[in-house]
């Protein structure tokens, strides 16, 4: 449970603490939601990294907590948990806060699809939001 303005703190702090070991210009962040959509793909079009039927097997949905990174296979691409157990911020603006990707573990299939958004203030923290890590050479 971490808010949008946490997430990105705890990013720029890891980049300077990691910055002598980084290359010149990259830095730990949140992805866009293109980036987050392109990683949760892993090459697919379908509703699901997997396909395009939800399954218990493959993510965290409909339950009562989240659960372990890794607890799912991977997708294609080798990420774990892009689709439910928690929503992920994205660096996005979106008309009410940021936006957020993947579904949660208290959310039916429908909301953990691979293109579905949803949105929240930038300083709110709830047990169903988290962040994925992201390291990209900045513009």
């Amino acid at each position: 449970s971490l808010s949008w303005n946490q997430a990105k703190i705890f990013c720029e702090r890891l980049t300077e603490m990691e910055k002598s070991r980084l290359e010149e210009g990259w830095a730990f962040t949140i992805p866009s939601i293109e980036e987050w959509e392109y990683a949760c793909r892993a090459g697919t079009t379908t509703r699901f990294s997997w396909g395009d039927k939800p399954s218990k097997k493959l993510a965290n949905y409909t339950g009562s907590k989240a659960v372990k990174v890794g607890s799912f296979p991977p997708n294609l691409w080798g990420f774990y948990d892009m689709h439910g157990n928690l929503w992920e911020w994205n660096l996005n603006d979106a008309d009410n806060g940021k936006t957020i990707r993947g579904g949660s573990y208290s959310h039916p299939s429908n909301f953990m699809t691979s293109s579905r958004m949803s949105s929240q203030p930038a300083g709110i923290r709830h047990p169903i939001l988290g962040m994925r890590l992201a390291l990209k050479k900045l513009d």
